[in-house]
């Protein structure tokens, strides 16, 4: 009887119905893996403290094999709230702690899952020890490049070490990314694997705009940007908010699609009214995973002037400019963090600087007046796009994790 294919556990708290780029790509690298991937992840999301309602129906649907338990890291704290004292966190994360290493026992034992892979440094780093120590298991680390943010001291930066140090190898999302592990970690070279993202081609394509979509958000006749993703500062919606007065007094057609949700939306909101720009933005919320692409169709131009923050939060890799190309949209990228594995300037997008109103304008501008560099780009996006898909990228963990197992 032929031996039986290797398995492996992911432990990631973002996994769907979480949204975001992390999930995402796990969510994908299941589903193309034939069986070779199980999942431990958590009821509740540690953000909100809400139970993942739609969990059960999206477990049901999947051809490989789920475990949650309640949490699988510590809860935020309420947001202007006051946090519990010292003792009673120390328990609550303990109780937590010992509830993950149960079942994380259980299910290796059950499924005899060769390797772990740990889905988040910061707050899973530790279930990496775990394996390796009490279960003698080998991990890797699956590195997205936001979680590297911070000021390179203090006992977090001494943990991610830690745990980057001890794992069988690391995986990085971009170049940068890799070279952020080399310069604050010391990690050799040879042990940290840059495996990019990839996209659904499947489900990310070109297509008419919908026309229920089209009246919805009144865009008739217009020029739509359109911009996805979690509505936090380093994605640059702010700034290209500012750069969209100059953009209509080119073109008054203009119109600006938001498609997310997050802490900004309400500054964002507010910055819209104050710049007048009302009727000429639309912000979508969070759209189920069915309507995700017939947005993008709804843009000719996909725009994320990501940037740099003061504390080194920084875009990984941008998994939306590469689903914005599937769509056969050009983009447009801030030249910050991960997104030059995402992004060629000149070949299926502009890159401008983040911070540069004038800059993101006159991106804006040429993508709308320009139809020969606009044609040069979309066939070109839709190439990279074409190239980039999730199967690739199994196969390019899966033989990670083959030599991991045989070293």
């Amino acid at each position: 009887m032929p031996d039986q294919p290797p398995r492996y556990l992911l432990v990631a708290s973002n996994f769907p119905p979480v949204v975001g780029g992390s999930s995402t790509v796990y969510q994908n690298l299941c589903a193309v893996a034939g069986g070779a991937l199980g999942v431990l992840t958590a009821r509740r999301d540690y953000r909100t403290r809400r139970p993942h309602d739609e969990a059960e129906a999206a477990d049901a649907g999947a051809d490989y094999p789920i475990t949650r338990v309640e949490l699988v890291r510590p809860e935020l704290a309420p947001a202007g709230g006051r946090r519990p004292p010292l003792p009673l966190r120390l328990a609550s994360d303990l109780g937590l702690m010992v509830r993950v290493l149960i079942t994380l026992r259980g299910l290796l034992r059950r499924h005899r899952y060769r390797a772990v892979i740990v889905g988040e440094l910061i707050y899973g780093g530790w279930i990496g020890l775990a394996a390796r120590y009490l279960f003698r298991r080998p991990y890797l680390v699956y590195v997205h490049g936001e979680e590297l943010a911070g000021t390179g001291a203090g006992l977090s930066e001494r943990l991610k070490g830690l745990y980057l140090r001890q794992a069988a190898a690391v995986v990085a999302v971009s170049r940068f990314t890799r070279q952020t592990l080399i310069e604050r970690f010391a990690l050799a070279p040879e042990r940290i694997a840059c495996i990019p993202n990839g996209v659904d081609a499947r489900r990310f394509g070109p297509r008419p705009a919908a026309e229920a979509l089209t009246r919805r958000y009144r865009l008739a006749g217009k020029k739509v940007f359109v911009s996805v993703g979690r509505l936090i500062p380093r994605k640059g919606f702010d700034m290209t908010l500012r750069a969209l007065p100059r953009v209509l007094e080119a073109e008054p057609l203009a119109h600006y699609l938001i498609v997310g949700e997050g802490p900004s939306r309400g500054p964002l909101e507010r910055l819209a009214a104050e710049l007048r720009l009302r009727d000429h933005v639309s912000f979508c919320g969070q759209v189920g995973d069915d309507e995700l692409a017939e947005h993008y169709a709804l843009g000719r131009v996909f725009v994320m002037a990501n940037r740099r923050m003061p504390d080194g939060d920084t875009e990984g890799f941008g998994l939306v400019f590469l689903e914005a190309n599937a769509c056969g949209l050009p983009v447009i990228a801030g030249r910050a963090g991960g997104t030059g594995d995402a992004v060629s300037d000149g070949e299926n997008g502009l890159v401008v600087d983040g911070t540069d109103i004038d800059a993101i304008a006159g991106a804006m501008l040429r993508l709308l007046r320009d139809e020969d560099l606009y044609r040069t780009l979309r066939r070109k996006g839709l190439e990279r796009a074409g190239k980039s898909d999730w199967e690739a990228r199994w196969r390019e963990l899966s033989a990670l994790l083959a030599r991991i197992l045989n070293s």
